[in-house]
Protein backbone atom coordinates (compact mmCIF):
# COMPACT_ATOMS: atom_id res chain seq x y z
CA UNK A 1 0.00 0.00 0.00
CA UNK A 2 1.35 3.43 -0.95
CA UNK A 3 0.69 4.89 2.50
CA UNK A 4 2.62 2.16 4.30
CA UNK A 5 5.48 2.02 1.81
CA UNK A 6 5.80 5.78 1.88
CA UNK A 7 6.06 6.02 5.65
CA UNK A 8 8.47 3.07 5.89
CA UNK A 9 10.82 4.50 3.31
CA UNK A 10 10.54 7.99 4.70
CA UNK A 11 11.56 6.63 8.05
CA UNK A 12 14.54 4.92 6.43
CA UNK A 13 15.71 8.29 5.22
CA UNK A 14 16.50 9.28 8.78
CA UNK A 15 19.50 7.01 8.73
CA UNK A 16 20.80 8.50 5.53
CA UNK A 17 20.76 12.16 6.59
CA UNK A 18 24.13 13.72 7.45
CA UNK A 19 24.93 17.38 7.88
CA UNK A 20 26.99 19.07 5.18
CA UNK A 21 28.19 22.44 3.89
CA UNK A 22 25.64 25.15 3.33
CA UNK A 23 25.74 25.42 -0.43
CA UNK A 24 24.16 24.02 -3.55
CA UNK A 25 27.01 21.59 -4.30
CA UNK A 26 26.89 20.03 -0.83
CA UNK A 27 23.13 19.63 -1.06
CA UNK A 28 23.46 17.94 -4.45
CA UNK A 29 26.16 15.59 -3.16
CA UNK A 30 24.13 14.65 -0.11
CA UNK A 31 20.94 14.16 -2.14
CA UNK A 32 22.52 12.06 -4.90
CA UNK A 33 24.09 9.69 -2.37
CA UNK A 34 20.60 8.61 -1.29
CA UNK A 35 19.03 5.58 -2.96
CA UNK A 36 16.71 6.39 -5.88
CA UNK A 37 13.51 5.43 -4.09
CA UNK A 38 14.59 7.53 -1.11
CA UNK A 39 15.18 10.56 -3.34
CA UNK A 40 11.74 10.17 -4.88
CA UNK A 41 10.08 9.84 -1.52
CA UNK A 42 11.94 12.85 -0.19
CA UNK A 43 10.51 14.95 -3.02
CA UNK A 44 7.10 13.40 -2.39
CA UNK A 45 7.16 14.43 1.26
CA UNK A 46 8.18 17.97 0.32
CA UNK A 47 5.13 18.13 -1.94
CA UNK A 48 2.88 17.46 1.04
CA UNK A 49 4.58 20.18 3.08
CA UNK A 50 4.04 22.61 0.17
CA UNK A 51 7.75 23.11 -0.39
CA UNK A 52 8.04 21.29 -3.72
CA UNK A 53 5.74 21.42 -6.76
CA UNK A 54 7.50 19.49 -9.50
CA UNK A 55 7.93 15.90 -10.62
CA UNK A 56 9.02 13.40 -7.98
CA UNK A 57 11.67 11.85 -10.24
CA UNK A 58 14.59 11.59 -7.83
CA UNK A 59 16.66 14.01 -9.93
CA UNK A 60 18.40 16.85 -8.11
CA UNK A 61 17.96 20.35 -9.46
CA UNK A 62 17.38 23.91 -8.40
CA UNK A 63 13.76 23.18 -7.40
CA UNK A 64 14.79 20.34 -5.09
CA UNK A 65 17.51 22.45 -3.51
CA UNK A 66 15.10 25.36 -3.04
CA UNK A 67 12.47 23.05 -1.52
CA UNK A 68 14.96 21.62 1.00
CA UNK A 69 16.16 25.10 1.93
CA UNK A 70 12.61 26.46 2.16
CA UNK A 71 11.60 23.65 4.50
CA UNK A 72 14.59 24.39 6.73
CA UNK A 73 13.89 28.12 6.66
CA UNK A 74 10.22 27.61 7.51
CA UNK A 75 11.21 25.52 10.54
CA UNK A 76 13.71 28.11 11.77
CA UNK A 77 16.89 26.34 10.69
CA UNK A 78 19.78 27.60 8.59
CA UNK A 79 18.89 26.98 4.92
CA UNK A 80 21.67 24.60 3.84
CA UNK A 81 19.79 22.19 1.60
CA UNK A 82 21.15 19.32 3.73
CA UNK A 83 18.80 17.93 6.36
CA UNK A 84 20.03 16.81 9.75
CA UNK A 85 18.46 13.82 11.48
CA UNK A 86 16.31 16.13 13.59
CA UNK A 87 15.10 18.00 10.51
CA UNK A 88 14.33 14.74 8.76
CA UNK A 89 12.30 13.64 11.74
CA UNK A 90 10.22 16.82 11.51
CA UNK A 91 9.67 16.32 7.79
CA UNK A 92 8.59 12.71 8.30
CA UNK A 93 6.26 13.68 11.11
CA UNK A 94 4.64 16.50 9.17
CA UNK A 95 4.18 14.27 6.12
CA UNK A 96 2.61 11.49 8.19
CA UNK A 97 0.24 14.01 9.80
CA UNK A 98 -0.88 15.33 6.44
CA UNK A 99 -1.47 11.88 5.00
CA UNK A 100 -3.46 10.82 8.02
CA UNK A 101 -5.42 14.07 8.22
CA UNK A 102 -6.51 13.84 4.61
CA UNK A 103 -6.86 10.05 4.54
CA UNK A 104 -4.45 9.80 1.60
CA UNK A 105 -4.69 6.25 0.32
CA UNK A 106 -4.45 4.47 -3.01
CA UNK A 107 -7.46 4.17 -5.31
CA UNK A 108 -7.46 1.39 -7.91
CA UNK A 109 -10.16 2.02 -10.50
CA UNK A 110 -10.81 -1.10 -12.59
CA UNK A 111 -13.25 0.87 -14.73
CA UNK A 112 -10.52 3.10 -16.20
CA UNK A 113 -7.35 1.21 -15.27
CA UNK A 114 -5.91 4.10 -13.23
CA UNK A 115 -4.35 3.98 -9.76
CA UNK A 116 -3.40 7.01 -7.71
CA UNK A 117 -3.31 8.45 -4.21
CA UNK A 118 -6.44 10.37 -3.20
CA UNK A 119 -7.72 12.18 -0.06
CA UNK A 120 -10.44 9.77 1.05
CA UNK A 121 -11.46 11.81 4.10
CA UNK A 122 -12.23 14.75 1.86
CA UNK A 123 -14.27 12.97 -0.82
CA UNK A 124 -17.14 10.50 -1.00
CA UNK A 125 -17.88 8.21 -3.92
CA UNK A 126 -21.08 9.19 -5.75
CA UNK A 127 -21.18 6.73 -8.63
CA UNK A 128 -20.04 5.78 -12.09
CA UNK A 129 -19.95 8.07 -15.09
CA UNK A 130 -19.91 7.32 -18.81
CA UNK A 131 -16.10 7.39 -18.72
CA UNK A 132 -15.13 6.40 -15.17
CA UNK A 133 -16.06 7.17 -11.56
CA UNK A 134 -16.88 10.33 -9.62
CA UNK A 135 -16.24 11.58 -6.07
CA UNK A 136 -17.36 14.83 -4.43
CA UNK A 137 -16.87 16.59 -1.10
CA UNK A 138 -19.87 17.03 1.17
CA UNK A 139 -20.15 20.74 0.36
CA UNK A 140 -19.53 20.32 -3.37
CA UNK A 141 -16.35 22.40 -3.27
CA UNK A 142 -14.12 19.54 -4.50
CA UNK A 143 -14.84 17.07 -7.30
CA UNK A 144 -12.81 14.21 -8.71
CA UNK A 145 -13.41 12.08 -11.78
CA UNK A 146 -11.49 9.27 -13.41
CA UNK A 147 -11.80 8.93 -17.16
CA UNK A 148 -10.83 6.74 -20.08
CA UNK A 149 -11.25 8.03 -23.65
CA UNK A 150 -10.77 5.35 -26.39
CA UNK A 151 -8.38 6.33 -29.18
CA UNK A 152 -11.01 5.28 -31.74
CA UNK A 153 -13.15 8.11 -30.43
CA UNK A 154 -10.56 10.84 -29.83
CA UNK A 155 -6.83 10.50 -30.43
CA UNK A 156 -4.30 11.33 -27.73
CA UNK A 157 -3.07 14.44 -29.60
CA UNK A 158 -6.56 15.66 -30.44
CA UNK A 159 -7.62 15.25 -26.82
CA UNK A 160 -4.71 17.36 -25.64
CA UNK A 161 -5.38 20.10 -28.19
CA UNK A 162 -9.03 20.20 -27.22
CA UNK A 163 -8.34 20.38 -23.48
CA UNK A 164 -5.46 22.84 -23.79
CA UNK A 165 -7.56 25.32 -25.81
CA UNK A 166 -8.89 28.28 -23.88
CA UNK A 167 -12.51 29.37 -23.96
CA UNK A 168 -14.28 32.51 -22.69
CA UNK A 169 -15.12 30.78 -19.40
CA UNK A 170 -12.05 28.55 -19.26
CA UNK A 171 -8.48 29.79 -18.80
CA UNK A 172 -5.48 27.46 -19.10
CA UNK A 173 -2.56 28.45 -16.86
CA UNK A 174 -0.25 25.45 -17.27
CA UNK A 175 0.30 22.66 -19.77
CA UNK A 176 2.92 20.03 -20.39
CA UNK A 177 2.80 17.55 -23.26
CA UNK A 178 4.90 14.38 -23.36
CA UNK A 179 4.82 11.30 -25.52
CA UNK A 180 3.24 9.25 -22.74
CA UNK A 181 1.24 11.81 -20.73
CA UNK A 182 0.02 15.39 -20.60
CA UNK A 183 -1.11 17.80 -17.89
CA UNK A 184 -3.54 20.70 -18.23
CA UNK A 185 -4.49 23.01 -15.36
CA UNK A 186 -6.26 26.32 -15.03
CA UNK A 187 -9.61 27.79 -14.09
CA UNK A 188 -13.06 26.92 -15.46
CA UNK A 189 -16.17 28.90 -14.52
CA UNK A 190 -14.50 30.23 -11.40
CA UNK A 191 -13.16 26.85 -10.24
CA UNK A 192 -9.59 25.60 -10.32
CA UNK A 193 -8.89 22.36 -12.19
CA UNK A 194 -5.99 19.96 -12.72
CA UNK A 195 -6.09 17.15 -15.26
CA UNK A 196 -3.47 14.48 -15.97
CA UNK A 197 -3.86 11.58 -18.41
CA UNK A 198 -1.59 8.87 -19.81
CA UNK A 199 -1.60 7.40 -23.28
CA UNK A 200 -2.18 3.66 -23.42
CA UNK A 201 -2.42 1.24 -26.37
CA UNK A 202 -6.21 1.58 -26.62
CA UNK A 203 -7.24 4.66 -24.61
CA UNK A 204 -6.14 7.83 -22.88
CA UNK A 205 -6.83 7.47 -19.15
CA UNK A 206 -6.32 9.53 -16.01
CA UNK A 207 -8.12 11.85 -13.63
CA UNK A 208 -9.52 15.36 -13.38
CA UNK A 209 -9.69 17.28 -10.11
CA UNK A 210 -11.53 20.58 -9.61
CA UNK A 211 -12.03 22.75 -6.56
CA UNK A 212 -13.28 26.05 -5.23
CA UNK A 213 -10.57 28.76 -5.04
CA UNK A 214 -11.12 29.04 -1.27
CA UNK A 215 -9.58 25.58 -0.94
CA UNK A 216 -6.67 26.30 -3.25
CA UNK A 217 -3.99 26.22 -0.58
CA UNK A 218 -4.46 22.53 0.21
CA UNK A 219 -5.87 21.28 -3.11
CA UNK A 220 -2.99 22.51 -5.26
CA UNK A 221 -0.55 20.29 -3.38
CA UNK A 222 -3.01 17.36 -3.37
CA UNK A 223 -3.23 17.68 -7.15
CA UNK A 224 0.56 17.42 -7.45
CA UNK A 225 0.65 14.37 -5.16
CA UNK A 226 -2.12 12.67 -7.14
CA UNK A 227 -0.35 13.49 -10.39
CA UNK A 228 2.95 12.00 -9.27
CA UNK A 229 1.32 8.83 -7.98
CA UNK A 230 -0.74 8.16 -11.13
CA UNK A 231 -0.25 4.73 -12.70
CA UNK A 232 -2.29 3.64 -15.72
CA UNK A 233 -3.03 0.17 -17.05
CA UNK A 234 -5.52 -0.76 -19.70
CA UNK A 235 -8.98 -0.80 -18.08
CA UNK A 236 -10.39 -4.25 -17.37
CA UNK A 237 -13.81 -2.79 -18.05
CA UNK A 238 -13.76 -0.50 -21.07
CA UNK A 239 -15.38 2.89 -20.74
CA UNK A 240 -18.46 3.01 -22.90
CA UNK A 241 -18.04 5.17 -26.02
CA UNK A 242 -20.62 7.82 -26.64
CA UNK A 243 -21.42 10.10 -29.54
CA UNK A 244 -19.54 13.37 -29.59
CA UNK A 245 -17.27 14.55 -26.83
CA UNK A 246 -17.53 16.74 -23.79
CA UNK A 247 -14.73 17.84 -21.51
CA UNK A 248 -13.75 15.14 -19.00
CA UNK A 249 -13.39 17.75 -16.28
CA UNK A 250 -15.74 17.16 -13.35
CA UNK A 251 -19.19 18.56 -13.65
CA UNK A 252 -20.08 21.37 -11.35
CA UNK A 253 -22.50 20.24 -8.72
CA UNK A 254 -23.70 22.23 -5.73
CA UNK A 255 -21.17 24.70 -4.44
CA UNK A 256 -20.95 26.49 -1.16
CA UNK A 257 -19.25 29.64 0.09
CA UNK A 258 -19.72 28.74 3.71
CA UNK A 259 -16.76 29.22 5.97
CA UNK A 260 -14.89 26.16 7.25
CA UNK A 261 -16.42 24.47 10.25
CA UNK A 262 -14.86 25.10 13.67
CA UNK A 263 -11.87 22.95 14.53
CA UNK A 264 -12.90 19.48 15.55
CA UNK A 265 -11.14 16.58 17.14
CA UNK A 266 -10.32 13.34 15.41
CA UNK A 267 -10.13 10.10 17.40
CA UNK A 268 -6.54 8.94 17.70
CA UNK A 269 -7.86 5.43 16.96
CA UNK A 270 -8.91 3.08 15.63
CA UNK A 271 -6.04 2.54 13.27
CA UNK A 272 -6.52 0.43 10.13
CA UNK A 273 -6.22 -3.18 11.08
CA UNK A 274 -3.04 -5.17 11.00
CA UNK A 275 -3.82 -8.16 8.77
CA UNK A 276 -1.75 -10.50 10.88
CA UNK A 277 -2.99 -9.32 14.29
CA UNK A 278 -4.35 -11.86 16.76
CA UNK A 279 -7.05 -11.32 19.29
CA UNK A 280 -10.75 -11.66 19.44
CA UNK A 281 -13.96 -10.54 21.00
CA UNK A 282 -17.00 -12.00 22.62
CA UNK A 283 -16.92 -14.44 19.73
CA UNK A 284 -13.61 -16.11 18.93
CA UNK A 285 -12.14 -14.43 15.81
CA UNK A 286 -11.81 -16.51 12.70
CA UNK A 287 -11.03 -15.94 9.01
CA UNK A 288 -14.65 -14.87 8.68
CA UNK A 289 -14.16 -12.31 11.46
CA UNK A 290 -11.21 -10.19 10.29
CA UNK A 291 -9.64 -7.40 12.29
CA UNK A 292 -11.26 -4.12 11.13
CA UNK A 293 -9.29 -1.73 13.30
CA UNK A 294 -7.20 -1.52 16.42
CA UNK A 295 -6.66 0.77 19.37
CA UNK A 296 -5.01 0.70 22.77
CA UNK A 297 -6.09 -0.11 26.32
CA UNK A 298 -4.69 -0.97 29.73
CA UNK A 299 -5.44 -3.31 32.60
CA UNK A 300 -7.20 -1.72 35.58
CA UNK A 301 -7.54 -4.83 37.78
CA UNK A 302 -5.63 -7.97 38.66
CA UNK A 303 -8.31 -10.24 37.13
CA UNK A 304 -8.41 -8.93 33.55
CA UNK A 305 -10.46 -5.75 33.34
CA UNK A 306 -9.29 -3.43 30.53
CA UNK A 307 -10.04 0.27 30.02
CA UNK A 308 -10.15 1.82 26.56
CA UNK A 309 -12.13 4.37 24.51
CA UNK A 310 -15.74 3.76 23.56
CA UNK A 311 -14.99 4.64 19.92
CA UNK A 312 -12.35 1.88 19.78
CA UNK A 313 -14.96 -0.83 20.42
CA UNK A 314 -18.08 0.89 19.08
CA UNK A 315 -19.92 -0.95 16.31
CA UNK A 316 -17.64 -4.02 16.53
CA UNK A 317 -19.07 -7.47 16.00
CA UNK A 318 -16.48 -8.75 18.49
CA UNK A 319 -13.58 -7.34 20.48
CA UNK A 320 -10.25 -8.82 21.48
CA UNK A 321 -7.11 -8.01 23.42
CA UNK A 322 -3.91 -9.10 21.68
CA UNK A 323 -2.19 -11.83 23.69
CA UNK A 324 -5.28 -12.48 25.82
CA UNK A 325 -7.99 -13.44 23.32
CA UNK A 326 -11.68 -12.51 23.30
CA UNK A 327 -12.99 -9.69 25.47
CA UNK A 328 -16.45 -8.96 26.79
CA UNK A 329 -17.77 -5.39 26.89
CA UNK A 330 -18.91 -4.62 30.45
CA UNK A 331 -19.84 -0.95 30.37
CA UNK A 332 -19.39 2.34 28.53
CA UNK A 333 -19.54 6.09 29.12
CA UNK A 334 -20.31 7.45 25.66
CA UNK A 335 -20.22 11.06 26.83
CA UNK A 336 -16.63 10.79 28.02
CA UNK A 337 -15.68 8.17 25.37
CA UNK A 338 -14.75 5.41 27.84
CA UNK A 339 -15.30 1.65 27.90
CA UNK A 340 -14.40 -1.24 30.22
CA UNK A 341 -13.73 -4.75 28.88
CA UNK A 342 -13.08 -8.10 30.56
CA UNK A 343 -10.81 -10.79 29.16
CA UNK A 344 -11.30 -14.39 30.18
CA UNK A 345 -9.12 -16.23 32.66
CA UNK A 346 -6.44 -13.59 32.95
CA UNK A 347 -4.26 -12.96 35.98
CA UNK A 348 -2.50 -9.61 35.72
CA UNK A 349 0.69 -8.97 37.65
CA UNK A 350 0.68 -5.18 37.23
CA UNK A 351 -2.54 -3.25 36.51
CA UNK A 352 -2.26 0.51 36.24
CA UNK A 353 -2.10 2.56 39.43
CA UNK A 354 -4.29 5.68 39.55
CA UNK A 355 -2.71 9.00 40.58
CA UNK A 356 -4.19 10.63 43.68
CA UNK A 357 -2.93 14.15 42.99
CA UNK A 358 -4.66 16.44 40.51
CA UNK A 359 -2.85 17.04 37.20
CA UNK A 360 -0.73 20.18 37.09
CA UNK A 361 -0.13 22.56 34.20
CA UNK A 362 3.28 21.84 32.65
CA UNK A 363 3.54 18.46 34.36
CA UNK A 364 5.59 15.82 32.50
CA UNK A 365 3.50 12.98 31.06
CA UNK A 366 4.04 9.72 29.19
CA UNK A 367 1.74 8.10 26.60
CA UNK A 368 1.84 4.39 25.75
CA UNK A 369 -0.03 2.66 22.97
CA UNK A 370 -0.11 0.92 19.62
CA UNK A 371 -0.33 3.60 16.92
CA UNK A 372 -0.45 3.07 13.14
CA UNK A 373 -1.33 -0.60 13.33
CA UNK A 374 -0.78 -1.19 9.58
CA UNK A 375 2.76 0.13 9.86
CA UNK A 376 3.89 -0.81 13.35
CA UNK A 377 1.88 -4.01 13.92
CA UNK A 378 1.80 -4.93 17.61
CA UNK A 379 4.83 -2.80 18.53
CA UNK A 380 4.27 -0.77 21.70
CA UNK A 381 5.37 2.87 21.44
CA UNK A 382 6.16 5.40 24.16
CA UNK A 383 6.12 9.20 23.80
CA UNK A 384 6.77 11.94 26.32
CA UNK A 385 5.49 15.49 26.70
CA UNK A 386 3.70 17.68 29.19
CA UNK A 387 0.26 18.95 30.13
CA UNK A 388 -0.23 22.01 27.92
CA UNK A 389 -3.68 22.87 29.27
CA UNK A 390 -5.97 21.70 32.05
CA UNK A 391 -8.94 21.77 29.67
CA UNK A 392 -9.85 20.53 26.23
CA UNK A 393 -11.67 21.99 23.22
CA UNK A 394 -13.77 24.99 24.17
CA UNK A 395 -12.44 24.94 27.73
CA UNK A 396 -13.89 21.49 28.51
CA UNK A 397 -12.64 20.81 32.05
CA UNK A 398 -13.24 17.06 31.69
CA UNK A 399 -10.20 16.75 29.40
CA UNK A 400 -6.49 17.51 29.44
CA UNK A 401 -4.45 18.85 26.52
CA UNK A 402 -1.04 17.22 26.21
CA UNK A 403 1.98 17.58 23.92
CA UNK A 404 2.97 13.90 23.95
CA UNK A 405 2.56 12.86 20.28
CA UNK A 406 -0.28 10.46 19.47
CA UNK A 407 -1.35 8.78 16.24
CA UNK A 408 -4.31 6.66 15.08
CA UNK A 409 -4.23 3.57 17.26
CA UNK A 410 -3.21 5.45 20.44
CA UNK A 411 -6.82 5.95 21.50
CA UNK A 412 -7.60 4.20 24.76
CA UNK A 413 -4.00 4.15 25.91
CA UNK A 414 -2.86 5.41 29.34
CA UNK A 415 -1.60 8.90 30.10
CA UNK A 416 0.89 8.45 32.96
CA UNK A 417 2.81 10.82 35.20
CA UNK A 418 6.51 10.43 35.98
CA UNK A 419 5.64 8.04 38.80
CA UNK A 420 3.90 5.74 36.33
CA UNK A 421 0.46 6.59 37.75
CA UNK A 422 -2.60 7.17 35.61
CA UNK A 423 -3.67 10.76 34.89
CA UNK A 424 -6.02 10.13 31.98
CA UNK A 425 -7.04 8.11 28.93
CA UNK A 426 -5.89 9.24 25.46
CA UNK A 427 -8.95 10.09 23.37
CA UNK A 428 -8.26 12.36 20.41
CA UNK A 429 -6.13 14.95 18.68
CA UNK A 430 -6.96 18.18 16.87
CA UNK A 431 -8.22 17.53 13.35
CA UNK A 432 -5.30 18.40 11.06
CA UNK A 433 -7.25 18.98 7.87
CA UNK A 434 -9.81 21.36 9.38
CA UNK A 435 -7.20 23.27 11.36
CA UNK A 436 -5.03 23.60 8.28
CA UNK A 437 -7.87 24.96 6.18
CA UNK A 438 -8.77 27.47 8.90
CA UNK A 439 -5.32 28.68 9.85
CA UNK A 440 -2.95 27.59 7.10
CA UNK A 441 -0.84 25.73 9.67
CA UNK A 442 -0.76 22.18 10.98
CA UNK A 443 -1.39 21.77 14.69
CA UNK A 444 1.72 20.70 16.58
CA UNK A 445 1.02 17.94 19.07
CA UNK A 446 -2.41 19.20 20.16
CA UNK A 447 -3.74 16.03 21.76
CA UNK A 448 -6.35 15.25 24.40
CA UNK A 449 -7.00 12.80 27.19
CA UNK A 450 -10.05 12.42 29.41
CA UNK A 451 -9.23 12.78 33.09
CA UNK A 452 -8.86 9.55 35.05
CA UNK A 453 -11.60 10.66 37.47
CA UNK A 454 -14.18 9.83 34.80
CA UNK A 455 -12.77 6.33 34.40
CA UNK A 456 -12.94 5.96 38.19
CA UNK A 457 -16.64 6.86 38.07
CA UNK A 458 -17.31 4.30 35.31
CA UNK A 459 -15.43 1.59 37.20
CA UNK A 460 -17.35 2.21 40.41
CA UNK A 461 -20.62 1.95 38.51
CA UNK A 462 -19.42 -1.57 37.61
CA UNK A 463 -18.40 -2.37 41.22
CA UNK A 464 -14.70 -2.02 40.40
CA UNK A 465 -12.31 -0.04 42.57
CA UNK A 466 -9.24 1.66 41.09
CA UNK A 467 -5.86 0.75 42.52
CA UNK A 468 -4.25 3.66 44.39
CA UNK A 469 -0.86 3.97 46.01
CA UNK A 470 0.06 7.08 48.04
CA UNK A 471 2.22 9.42 45.97
CA UNK A 472 4.93 9.56 48.63
CA UNK A 473 5.43 5.81 48.24
CA UNK A 474 6.19 6.11 44.50
CA UNK A 475 9.32 8.02 43.44
CA UNK A 476 9.48 9.99 40.21
CA UNK A 477 11.17 8.00 37.49
CA UNK A 478 12.89 8.45 34.15
CA UNK A 479 10.93 8.10 30.92
CA UNK A 480 12.48 4.69 30.32
CA UNK A 481 11.51 3.50 33.81
CA UNK A 482 7.93 4.73 33.37
CA UNK A 483 7.83 2.90 30.03
CA UNK A 484 8.96 -0.31 31.75
CA UNK A 485 6.13 0.03 34.25
CA UNK A 486 3.48 1.02 31.74
CA UNK A 487 4.21 -1.71 29.20
CA UNK A 488 3.18 -4.36 31.73
CA UNK A 489 -0.39 -3.07 31.75
CA UNK A 490 -0.81 -1.56 28.25
CA UNK A 491 -2.41 -3.76 25.57
CA UNK A 492 -3.64 -3.59 21.97
CA UNK A 493 -7.40 -3.78 21.51
CA UNK A 494 -8.79 -5.17 18.25
CA UNK A 495 -12.18 -4.56 16.66
CA UNK A 496 -13.67 -7.31 14.43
Amino acid sequence: MWFVRTLVLLSALLCAAVPGRADYASSRLWFTELAEDQRVLLQFSLMLTDDYAALADGVFGRRTYTALADFQRRKGYRATGVLSERQFAQLVGETAQMMEALGIESEDDDRTGVSFLMPRKMLRFVGRTARGKRWISDDGSVELETLSVPHRETSYVDLYERLATEKPTRQVTYTTFKDRYFIVSGENRGRKFYLRVHRGPLATSGFSLSWSPRRDQILKRIAVVMSNSLVVEEPRVAAAPRPGFSSPEPSHGPSSDRTPAPARVTPAAPAPAVPWSTGGGSVQPSPSSPVRSSGSGFFISFDGHVATNHHVVDDCRSVGVVGYGPAHLLGVDETRDLAVLKVREATISRPVVFARAEPRLGQDVVVLGFPLGTLMGDALTVTGGNIASLSGIGGDAHDLQVTAPVQPGNSGGPLLDRRGALLGVVTSRLDDAVTYEMSGALPQNVNFAVRSAHLTALMRSLDLEPLHVPDHEIPERSLADVADIGKRSTVQVTCH
